[in-house]
């Protein structure tokens, strides 16, 4: 029975992996459109009256990347937790639910930690 139920959550972890990483691959891809499209934006050949409306959709567009990004790297800390718990199972070996749930929470804290560190670099990155 334990065994059925922990493929069964192995199973659910395996497709909110693939979802997560979805998400991060159309975040990602919205973020590269977008980058282009400020760098468009900003080439010396545009027509006068793209050149008065610049700074404001310049600032949009800006604030639409750092929103995309902040997305991008929650989806990328959600993906790193449910790789970590996958692989703690699978080192595990599926016989012990409070060892494979201490590890779990252990790795997540650590993953969790790690990861706010990236998106407070994203941050900073995006102020300057």
């Amino acid at each position: 029975p334990g065994g059925v139920e922990t493929e069964r959550e192995m199973e659910r972890l395996r497709k909110d992996l693939r979802k997560t990483e979805e998400k991060a691959n159309f975040f990602r891809n919205q973020v590269l459109t977008l980058q282009r499209q400020v760098s468009s934006m900003s080439s010396p050949i545009m027509a006068q009256q793209d050149a008065s409306a610049l700074p404001e959709e310049l600032g949009r567009l800006r604030q639409d990347v750092a929103s995309l990004r902040q997305e991008l790297g929650e989806e990328r800390m959600q993906r790193q937790s449910l790789e970590i718990q996958l692989q703690s199972f699978r080192n595990a070996g599926f016989k012990d639910p409070e060892a494979v749930q201490s590890a779990v929470q252990s790795a997540v804290q650590s993953a969790r930690q790690e990861l706010q560190g990236q998106v407070d670099s994203l941050r900073q990155q995006l102020s300057t």
